[in-house]
C-alpha cells in the first residue's frame, strides 16, 4: 500500500491545476456506483457501435498494435 500511495503521490505532483481537478472528478464518479444506464440507452449504444462498424469506422487488433507502438 505504501508503494502505490508513493507513487500516486509522484504521479499527482506532475499534474497541472486542472489536471488534478480531472483526477478528482473521476475518483467521485467511480466511486458513486450508479453508472447503470436505461436498457433502452444500453440499446441505443449498441446500435451506433453497430452503425459505425458497418461504415467501417473501426480498428483491427493489429492495427491498434501497430497503432500502439509509436505512443
Amino acid at each position: 500500500m505504501a508503494v502505490a500511495l508513493d507513487n500516486l503521490i509522484t504521479y499527482w505532483e506532475r499534474l497541472d491545476g486542472g489536471q488534478k481537478e480531472g483526477v478528482i472528478e473521476y475518483i467521485k464518479y467511480i466511486l458513486e456506483e450508479k453508472h447503470s444506464i436505461s436498457i433502452d440507452e444500453y440499446n441505443r449504444e449498441l446500435e451506433l457501435g453497430l452503425a459505425e462498424i458497418e461504415r467501417g469506422e473501426y480498428l483491427t487488433h493489429e492495427e491498434v498494435v501497430e497503432e500502439a507502438k509509436n505512443w
